[in-house]
Parts: C-alpha cells; sequence; structure tokens
C-alpha cells in the first residue's frame, strides 16, 4: 500500500500548494520592486524638480525688474497645456522646459541685460545670443526630452522673421511656440527697466493682432480662452 502523502490527492494539494506559495513570493518580491523602483523615480522627479526650480530662481534674480518672470511663464504655459488636453507627463515636461526658457540669460552681462536706455544694434546682437546659449546649456540634458526647446526656439516667430533660425509654422517645435505666447504676455503685463507694464485691454489686442505672424493661431485661440475664463487674474497683473 503507499503511504498517505504518496496518494495522488495529496500530491495534488502538495503540487497546488507549492505552486502557490511560489508564485506569492514571485508576486511579492516583484511588487518590492516595482514599488523600489516608484520610489527611486519618484526621488529622481523629486531632485529634478528642486533643481530646475533653483536654476530657474537664479535666472530670475539676474535681472529684479522681471523677478518671476520665469515662474509666470511655466504657468502660463501649463494653463495652455491642460487647455490643449496635454497629459500629465506632458505637462511636467512643459513646465519644466518653460521655467528655463530663459536660461541663456545668465551667460549675458548685467551692463546689457539691465541697460535702461534703448539698446544698441550690437547690444540687441548680443541679447538675442541668449537663445541659442540657452540651447547649448541644455542639450546634454536627458532626464527631461527635448528640455533645450524651449531656450532654443521661444523667440522664434510663426511667420519665420524670429530668431536664431528663422523658423516657420510646424517647424518651430509645438512647446516652443507655447512658450513663446506665455513669455510675450508676461513680458507685456510686466514692468521693465525701459518702459511700464501695459493695460491688459492693449495687450489682448495686441496679441490678436499678431496670431498667425508672431503666434501660433490655434495656440493662440485656446490663451485668449484662458483669458476669457478668467484662469488668470487680470486684476492682479502689473498696470501702468
Amino acid at each position: 500500500l503507499a503511504y498517505w502523502y504518496e496518494t495522488p490527492v495529496v500530491k495534488a494539494i502538495f503540487t497546488v500548494l507549492t505552486i502557490g506559495i511560489v508564485g506569492w513570493l514571485l508576486f511579492a518580491y516583484f511588487s518590492l520592486r516595482i514599488k523600489q523602483e516608484v520610489r527611486k523615480k519618484e526621488e529622481y522627479r523629486n531632485i529634478t524638480r528642486q533643481a530646475i526650480k533653483a536654476i530657474a530662481s537664479t535666472i530670475d534674480a539676474k535681472d529684479t525688474y522681471t523677478k518671476g518672470h520665469s515662474v509666470r511663464v511655466a504657468h502660463y504655459s501649463v494653463l495652455i497645456g491642460k487647455q490643449l488636453n496635454f497629459t500629465v507627463e506632458q505637462i511636467e515636461r512643459l513646465h519644466y522646459t518653460a521655467l528655463l526658457h530663459d536660461i541663456g540669460k545668465l551667460g549675458i552681462p548685467d551692463d546689457i541685460l539691465k541697460k535702461e536706455s534703448r539698446l544698441t544694434k550690437e547690444e540687441f546682437i548680443i541679447i538675442q545670443s541668449h537663445a541659442e546659449m540657452g540651447a547649448t546649456i541644455l542639450k546634454d540634458i536627458v532626464l527631461v526630452k527635448d528640455i533645450a526647446f524651449g531656450a532654443a526656439y521661444h523667440h522664434e516667430r510663426y511667420d519665420g522673421g524670429g530668431y536664431p533660425n528663422g523658423l516657420k509654422g510646424d517647424d518651430i517645435p509645438y512647446i516652443a511656440r507655447i512658450i513663446s505666447i506665455a513669455d510675450s504676455f508676461d513680458a507685456m503685463t510686466s514692468k521693465r527697466t525701459y518702459t511700464k507694464a501695459c493695460t491688459i485691454d492693449w495687450v489682448i489686442d495686441e496679441m490678436k493682432k499678431c496670431t498667425g505672424t508672431q503666434f501660433d493661431p490655434e495656440i493662440m485661440k485656446m490663451f485668449l480662452e484662458i483669458l476669457e475664463s478668467g484662469e488668470i487674474n487680470l486684476d492682479e497683473l502689473s498696470q501702468p
């Protein structure tokens, strides 16, 4: 006679239990690994977020008259991204890219960047170089995909009349077309060293006039809807 543990029923039970235990151990192991990877990625994201915000603060601190510019441009850009139904990942990438769009200004001499009188032709060329300078600084950063696009192309125009490369229409990276609108809006609603902030009505009218020439029509349509919705408190913006 076979021992009790050699019977088919007992063997089947042991087999099922063994498979179950091994399966549970594998599940527990891979769940732990996944949690560790998620935790590690989140740590990297936090480090990246803190580093980018610190750099953005450094950029804005270079010119006290435009303090907070990078943060405001990033905020406006994110609002546009949400209006365009960007994914969470796309919104995050847009936010980081917009925060660093002016990083090239760190290389511009203070006497030119903060000059209160009209720039000479030579000085304006130096100011324009901040776009290429910014792209060079950011080109090797791989943690955020194409983060250099904002710095490189936010002064390109939809009609091809911008700088540094004279790109036109869809040749301009989409993310840069968004940042261009946010950047221009903040520039016109903020006090500068050589000019006062413009009235909101004038700014909106001017941006409408420049739609299709300086700005992407589709993105501008979305931004105007944001302004009309009240998501941006126009009353809190600088007035002349």
